[in-house]
């Protein structure tokens, strides 16, 4: 007999997965986009914490290099986001 797959398991792996290859190449927006969906689809779990995680090093990056407002449209999204999984 087989384990079955949990297809929403695997589909939050996957998607945790593709962000951070996003934003490793650079690819930031698509990269916030992947992370909020997560967030968005799958409040609570622990992929949805990695995403949050990972946009906030985000924003501290655009912060740090002087793109305030790029930064704060991550937290602005980060706020309606976490309101949305209430």
């Amino acid at each position: 007999m087989t384990n079955p797959v949990d297809i929403t398991v695997a589909a939050r792996v996957s998607m945790l997965r593709m962000g951070r290859t996003w934003y490793r190449l650079g690819k930031l927006s698509q990269a916030e986009d992947t992370y909020l969906r997560i967030m968005q689809e799958h409040p609570g779990t622990e992929e949805a914490e990695s995403a949050q995680r990972d946009l906030l090093a985000i924003a501290a990056g655009f912060e740090a290099e002087g793109r305030f407002h790029l930064a704060i449209d991550i937290l602005d999204r980060l706020d309606k986001a976490a309101v949305a999984s209430v």
